[in-house]
């Protein structure tokens, strides 16, 4: 899967739809990780597309896969990436037709946000200058399906007001709370 300009800008929506045939096998993947971008602002879009002051739209996908009798789908993304002051939802669906023959790799994962490292490549005392924990919202809904009948049901919500300055060093609220971890990931193999 690519998407344009490598990342989702605010307000951005992505509807798929994929249908993994009978007798097929389909590996998905990622040219890298989804970059969610900071939200724009009424101020800082043109005038003709500007809102009222305050967060602009969320940056969604949402994705529905059929996988068919005897296929099987494997979905390997790259992380997403919520930049500082950014907002993300996604909804994935996984209908798998047969309980005896449709099988499903499924990776799903999200990091802290940037890490941006300062210092000479060789130093091995690099200092990581962490941009973490910085976005507004992570939302994450995963659904798989055999013959109709939910197997997984995973979501994921983490949101959070921000300071007006934000500096890099910021430990924001979440960073309290998801402390030490900068990845959380879920696989799901049926």
């Amino acid at each position: 899967m690519v998407s344009f300009g490598g990342g989702l800008v605010s307000g951005d929506h992505i509807d798929l739809d994929v249908d993994v045939g009978s007798d097929t096998r389909l590996l998905m993947l990622t040219q890298g990780s989804t970059k969610v971008y900071r939200e724009r602002r009424g101020g800082d879009v043109p005038a003709r597309v500007a809102q009222a002051p305050g967060p602009t739209e969320i940056s969604q996908q949402y994705i529905r896969f059929i996988v068919r009798e005897n296929a099987t789908l494997i979905l390997l993304p790259a992380p997403v990436t919520c930049f500082a002051r950014s907002r993300y939802a996604q909804t994935q669906r996984f209908d798998l037709r047969s309980s005896t023959s449709s099988s499903l790799v499924l990776l799903d994962w999200f990091t802290s946000g940037r890490l941006v490292v300062d210092g000479p490549r060789d130093s091995t005392d690099m200092q990581r200058i962490p941009e973490m924990w910085h976005f507004y919202l992570y939302h994450s809904r995963n659904e798989v399906r055999i013959d109709g009948q939910v197997l997984v049901r995973d979501r994921q919500h983490l949101a959070q007001e921000l300071p007006e300055v934000l500096q890099r060093d910021t430990k924001t609220d979440l960073a309290r709370r998801c402390d030490p971890y900068t990845c959380y990931g879920l696989l799901v193999l049926v």
